[in-house]
């Protein structure tokens, strides 16, 4: 594991002499299955320069190279080269990608640069292990700042807690301030500019603190200037999830933070001029202009889909003998009401344009011993396509009918969801067996998983790998399931 170590001045106390405060960054420019992210790395050398210059951190920058168990590992030894001293505070940043783990209550990870869907829980660096490892070492201040898409993750906390719990939050015990503080929330994206610098969540942190590097600066400011920066934004909201009261001290006044304060208020891109606005948005314009697309033209994406599928195989396997394999065109079933699909369509209501409407309905709200509030909530219960299915196909099947009675079947679903510029696949394999010899009901069935693809970036080689993937992960599945049903 390599990473590299920039320490505190010796001479130099910064709060409680015999606490010693480490801060972890690591930032992901380069992905081996997602776009590479140039600001990513600038970020991460930004937010190290302030962090040395506060003099307060044992500064550990992890490898962006990094894979999830490469950067646990990094962090947990560099905890335990300094086993007899307490931890003050541990500072965690990250610069990347972001996503949603899909089918685990939609929790929120952060992407390494060899993570790819369909192997997100063992590529992926998930908050909950790097939690495990933070409360180990049971500091007084844990801080965690992510800029990332999707980002924002509740945690349940204590009575106190300044933030809304729920069944997907993630706990944090045995640690009295905790700060999380993410760059958006988990429906949204976290933004840069194009023309180069620092995504905007990481400059505006480093602002809040190089705008008043003369004070003494708390958790609490540095917050509370980043809303400020980010409140006519409705596209990328920072989200804040505290325990604690904030109180605790990011930074007091220090020579080398005074001098990284007058650098960087010197270079600093300038905000942006009424002729850079106009430039700036006639770009997003041309840019939508480029990726959207007419129906006609989704049309034509789905000709070449239906005939891929319609010449797919099988791969050979032992259970092959006793099924046979076959597609459907738009197969029907019953999705409007597929709670996966229905809360994964409600999420993305707001932030993205999906040509589908989702219904509603009021949930009974029950306190945690069971008893009924005199209240309710809304959830969704079912969704409809705005897209005619004569034009677009709703769905596809792959369906392994057996060729013996008494066998179950399986059935690889496949649900589209249309917007302007992109389509959503979603997909996952059912076993259908039966109750006696006639009342069908699915026993067992995968997550489901989901793949987004942009019209202008489609291609059949890319359809083809999909297809593939998607199937033998499918074949896996059955093999399992299959001799679990006999047995």
């Amino acid at each position: 594991m390599n990473f590299c170590l920039f320490l505190r001045s010796d001479n130099e106390e910064v709060g409680e002499c015999n606490l010693i405060n480490f801060a972890f960054l690591l930032g992901v420019s380069e992905y081996a299955n997602a776009d590479n992210l140039d600001a990513c790395k600038k970020d991460v050398e930004l937010m190290c320069q302030l962090l040395e210059a506060t003099n307060k951190y044992k500064v550990v920058r992890l490898d962006e190279k990094s894979n999830s168990r490469q950067a646990l590992e990094g962090i947990e030894a560099a905890l335990a080269e300094d086993s007899g001293q307490d931890v003050g505070e541990v500072f965690f940043y990250f610069s990347g990608h972001g996503g949603l783990n899909f089918g685990t209550d939609d929790e929120s990870v952060l992407w390494l640069t060899d993570t790819a869907e369909g192997q997100i829980n063992s590529t992926a660096l998930k908050h909950s292990e790097l939690d495990a490892i933070i409360r180990a070492k049971n500091p007084k201040v844990y801080v965690k700042v992510v800029d990332a898409c999707n980002s924002g993750i509740p945690y349940i906390k204590s009575h106190n807690a300044t933030s809304v719990s729920n069944s997907s939050a993630h706990e944090i015990k045995g640690i009295n301030d905790v700060y999380f503080m993410s760059s958006s929330k988990i429906t949204q994206y976290s933004y840069a500019p194009k023309n180069g610098g620092y995504s905007y969540f990481t400059k505006a942190f480093v602002d809040s603190v190089a705008a008043n590097a003369k004070t003494t600066i708390r958790y609490s400011e540095i917050q509370n200037r980043i809303r400020d920066k980010f409140l006519a934004n409705t596209e990328q909201e920072p989200q804040f999830t505290n325990q604690g009261d904030l109180r605790a001290v990011f930074s007091e006044p220090t020579e080398a933070l005074l001098t990284f304060a007058g650098q960087f208020n010197k270079t600093s891109i300038p905000e942006e001029n009424k002729t850079n606005v106009l430039v700036e948005q006639s770009s997003k314009v041309d840019s939508y202009l480029a990726r959207y697309r007419t129906l006609d033209a989704v049309k034509v994406i789905f000709e070449e889909i239906e005939k891929i599928n319609t010449e797919t195989t099988a791969p050979q396997s032992w259970f092959t003998n006793y099924y046979e394999f076959s597609y459907i065109s738009n197969g029907y079933d019953s999705y409007s009401e597929e709670p996966a699909i229905v809360k994964f369509l409600y999420d993305r209501r707001n932030t993205e344009r999906l040509h589908v409407t989702v219904e509603t309905g009021a949930e009974d709200v029950k306190s945690s011993m069971g008893y009924l509030w005199n209240s309710t909530r809304t959830i969704p219960v079912s969704y409809s396509s705005a897209t005619n299915y004569r034009d677009l196909p709703n769905a596809h099947t792959f369906r392994f009918t057996p060729k013996n009675d008494g066998l179950p079947k399986y059935i690889l679903h496949m649900v589209f969801i249309f917007s302007d510029t992109y389509f959503y696949i979603l997909t996952a394999t059912k076993e259908h067996a039966f109750k006696g010899w006639s009342d069908e009901f699915v026993n067992t069935k995968t997550k489901y998983t989901y793949k987004k693809i942009d019209y202008c970036e489609y291609s059949n080689e890319q359809w083809l790998d999909f297809i593939n993937s998607r199937i033998i992960e499918s074949v896996g599945f059955i093999e399992n399931s299959l001799v679990k049903f006999v047995e």
